[in-house]
């Protein structure tokens, strides 16, 4: 079983390292954080759907941009546990693993 501020550190780590991935913070606490990543459309996609379809290709602009959200926490042996209902499974999976590695 670690302290708070072992778990504390933990969080901070995971924390920077989604950071460097481009995730923003959204809000945190001492054991949880929630964090937010858009994801705009793709460029090629784009070219190649204005110079086909120009409806399309403006359609896609204005709808294709989403938000993704992930919680993460800290329990008390220090694992970190990822949840998000943007996420599949799998990445929700591989999240985990990546952060319990050691």
């Amino acid at each position: 079983m670690k302290t708070i501020e072992e778990r504390k550190a933990i969080l901070e780590v995971e924390v920077i390292r989604q950071q460097k991935k481009g995730w923003l913070v959204t809000s945190k606490t001492d054991l949880s954080c929630q964090m937010t990543k858009e994801v705009k459309p793709e460029g090629c996609l784009t070219v190649i759907l204005f110079i086909t379809f120009i409806i399309p290709g403006i359609l896609y602009l204005v709808l294709y941009r989403r938000r993704y959200t992930i919680f993460i926490e800290v329990n008390e042996e220090g694992k970190l546990t990822y949840s998000s209902q943007d996420l599949t499974s799998y990445q929700l999976r591989e999240a985990n693993k990546q952060a319990n590695k050691k």
